[in-house]
């Protein structure tokens, strides 16, 4: 993180499928729901040094977990 960090544009919208989002190249059928998804950004970012998450989701929650902002 002192020297990189990295910027996501996950493109979420192209993942809406029966009620949640499916990840496109994942092995095994996986739906989340948009605060599950969240969720998962907010771990990656608390892991890796994530600066930028483009289209994350569709419509964003009210309420994001702390330190994550979209």
């Amino acid at each position: 993180g002192r020297h990189v960090v990295l910027a996501l544009d996950c493109a979420a919208n192209e993942w809406v499928r029966d009620g949640g989002y499916r990840f496109p190249k994942a092995k095994a059928a996986r739906t989340l729901a948009a605060a599950d998804l969240i969720a998962l950004y907010a771990r990656l970012a608390g892991r890796y040094p994530i600066a930028s998450i483009e289209v994350p989701v569709l419509k964003l929650p009210a309420q994001l977990p702390p330190g994550l902002s979209f």
